[in-house]
């Protein structure tokens, strides 16, 4: 019996086994990935991410400790079964060595004896009855012989159920060129860049003169279950382009280690291995719409950085509460500005001269943000940066640390997925609003 089931272990992990080895360079064959996200990742994201969303702290969290503590377990273990496996071989090699001098003084002995010692027993006499000894326990070295295989079988099932969950919950998806694929244009001119600005500006404005105030002029801000619900409804309203928007949402949880990720400049995360949304509870309230629809295109299965940011934007955009639409847009209207002051050094370098008219529609067509703005982004800093300090942190003196190892993470995150990284966003931003713009706003003549 134990064998046949040892025999079934090594069956189901080789199948396992090689199931995840095919469909690692399948999730390149073009096409493939994108008709997985769009029909089977969404059933594995509303049978999975139910299944966490009954538990009220963050399941994947708990795991990530949970296989960090085993990871370290496992090693120590190896290394004393290591060590007593050496010290059991150097106790056999003393012990084969004594052995031939034990051996020769015993046949000594026996020569010596003389022959007429030995004597027959008696016919008519029955040998005692012999009772079977009682099992003598089993010895520590056979019980540790045991422990180690069966430790690492169940060590290997844990590796190998990660790694599906890895490649059916993130890899395949993440090679879903869907949304990148509808970007053509490398290069924008400077009045595409100039009429994304001013757009993003207006939107913003807008929102900001919408916003709900107290007496002092302060914002009100909702629960952030109500803000959630807002989040939610804003995807939704965008399913119509993008259908894996569409559906369930699992309620986001508070990431246990909220400090740490402050300190490493994480605003939240999406854990692929169950699926959950998690978020930093020190985020400032406006900041709060932007991140969380960001984690919520991650969960639909837009894994890349930049899509991810896109979509949050677009939802953003597309919201009908000004506070979403408001704090939706800052992060990207700040890249578009950035990009504007550049395309604008760059015209300078190359010497051009803009005609009176031209210069007279930048003036009256160029949006300034409103320095309401900047006041209510101000006051919801202030505001987190409060609650921040209102905590205890038994982590602080890992503090820098902390940031120094975001730094080095950030860094390798940006190089290794290039384009795709948030950096990226910029891209389809600009190509969003590229279609838009009629001949009238290519001023320059730049179209």
């Amino acid at each position: 019996m134990e064998r046949k089931s040892r025999h079934w272990y090594w069956k189901i992990l080789a199948i396992a086994g090689i199931i995840i080895l095919a469909f690692v360079p399948i999730a390149y064959v073009s096409g493939f990935a994108t008709w997985y996200a769009d029909h089977v990742y969404p059933r594995i994201q509303a049978v999975l991410g139910r299944a966490t969303g009954w538990f009220p702290f963050a399941l994947g969290e708990v795991l990530m400790y949970v296989v960090a503590v085993y990871v370290a377990v496992t090693v120590i273990i190896l290394i004393v079964f290591g060590i007593l496996a050496l010290v059991r071989r150097c106790k056999r090699g003393k012990a084969a060595k004594a052995e031939p001098k034990q051996s020769e003084s015993v046949d000594a002995e026996n020569e010596e004896e003389p022959a007429s010692v030995a004597q027959a027993a008696p016919a008519n006499l029955e040998a005692p009855a012999v009772q079977a000894a009682p099992a003598a326990p089993e010895a520590p070295a056979k019980r540790r012989s045991r422990f180690l295989p069966i430790y690492m079988k169940v060590f290997l099932a844990c590796v190998v159920i990660g790694l599906w969950l890895y490649v059916f919950n993130w890899w395949i998806p993440y090679h879903d060129y869907v949304l990148s694929a509808k970007t053509h244009k490398k290069e924008f001119t400077f009045e595409e860049i100039f009429y994304a600005h001013n757009e993003l500006a207006k939107q913003i404005n807008a929102a900001c003169l919408a916003i709900e105030r107290d007496a002092d002029g302060k914002i009100i801000y909702p629960g952030r279950d109500e803000a959630w619900k807002t989040v939610v409804r804003a995807m939704q309203s965008v399913s119509g382009e993008y259908v894996r928007l569409k559906g369930y949402y699992p309620m986001p949880k508070v990431a246990m280690c909220s400090d740490v990720l402050e300190w490493m400049n994480i605003g939240g995360y999406t854990y692929p291995y169950t699926l959950e949304l998690t978020y930093n509870k020190y985020i400032n309230n406006l900041y709060f719409y932007n991140l969380l629809a960001h984690e919520a295109a991650h969960h639909k299965g837009y894994y890349k950085e930049n899509e991810a940011m896109f979509l949050s934007f677009y939802a953003c955009r597309a919201s009908d509460d000004p506070l979403m639409v408001m704090g939706g847009l800052w992060d990207v209207y700040w890249r578009v500005y950035d990009a504007l002051s550049a395309a604008n050094e760059d015209l300078d370098k190359q010497g051009f001269r803009a005609s009176e008219e031209q210069n007279a529609y930048f003036n009256s067509h160029y949006v300034e943000i409103l320095p309401q703005v900047y006041d209510d982004f101000y006051g919801a800093r202030e505001e987190a940066q409060e609650a921040y300090e209102e905590d205890d942190h038994p982590l602080e003196e890992y503090r820098e640390t902390a940031e120094q190892a975001a730094d080095v993470g950030w860094d390798t995150q940006a190089e290794l997925i290039g384009e795709f990284s948030y950096d990226g966003v910029l891209q389809l931003v600009l190509e969003y609003y590229a279609g838009q713009m009629t001949d009238e706003d290519y001023f320059l003549g730049g179209k």
